[in-house]
């Protein structure tokens, strides 16, 4: 939305922090060894959240309970309880950029875009720049942001239970209708 000065954002809110980010570029099913044309490539912003810095520049490190993905166990019960059935139905579904649904909770974090990532408008007519530091807020549970995860866990959950949907006692990412 807006892009704003890292050192004025720090004195504002000190409690804020800085990631870095990268683009990252792949192709899709690089496996089939598809001819050029048909070729899709993917590509991803993704925050560094293995160098999170406070203003001060010292690195940062949440706790945070993670959400990591289903389990093993997990699996064997959607199965087992699928199999019990006599006309199972079975939803299941890997939702497209799921992280970046979520808004991003907790302190308040802000992007420093690449250099190479940077517009020219960001540049004054003499080739100063204009944003020394030149950062942007993130409202989303960005890619790599290492409280991202936790936050998609709970937006699914919270969305879930908006549907009527009923998690399974010790299996946190199964549910029931």
């Amino acid at each position: 939305k807006e892009l704003y000065e890292w050192s004025a954002v720090n004195s504002k809110d000190p409690s804020a922090v800085v990631i870095g980010t990268r683009m990252i570029l792949t192709e899709k099913n690089s496996e089939f060894q598809l001819p050029a044309e048909e070729k899709i490539y993917k590509g991803r912003l993704v925050g560094q959240g293995c160098n999170v810095r406070d203003g001060a520049g010292y690195r940062v490190k949440e706790k945070i309970d993670h959400d990591p993905p289903i389990s093993l166990e997990e699996s064997r019960l959607v199965i087992a309880l699928s199999l019990n059935d006599t006309d199972p139905i079975v939803l299941h579904g890997d939702v497209t950029g799921a992280y970046v649904k979520a808004r991003l909770r907790g302190r308040r974090v802000f992007a420093r875009l690449d250099r190479s990532l940077w517009y020219s408008r960001w540049k004054s007519q003499d080739g100063k720049k204009r944003l020394l530091d030149p950062v942007a807020e993130v409202y989303f549970a960005l890619y790599g942001i290492e409280r991202a995860d936790k936050d998609w866990g709970d937006h699914r959950h919270e969305t879930m239970l908006a549907n009527e949907w009923h998690p399974i006692a010790d299996a946190k990412r199964v549910y029931y209708k």
